[in-house]
């Protein structure tokens, strides 16, 4: 396999991982985007950021997804 197509088979990973967190998010409950909000504060970053950051890092190592920032 050369290097240009294990680069392409990542992109296709990161933008699937990137996907599914999105459409996590546009489901979570209005409670829980508050809750990411205010703890992406202390980070400088908006709550969406913070939640994107999280669970695509979890989905590419295999991970389970955080849906909530205080567990």
């Amino acid at each position: 396999m050369q290097h240009a197509d294990l680069q392409l088979n990542e992109n296709i990973k990161k933008n699937y991982a990137y996907n599914q967190c999105a459409i996590l998010w546009r489901n979570l409950p209005a409670l829980f985007k508050t809750r990411w909000r205010s703890e992406a504060e202390r980070f400088s970053m908006t709550g969406y950021r913070l939640f994107i950051k999280t669970n695509v890092n979890n989905l590419n190592t295999g991970d389970e997804i955080k849906i909530s920032p205080w567990h």
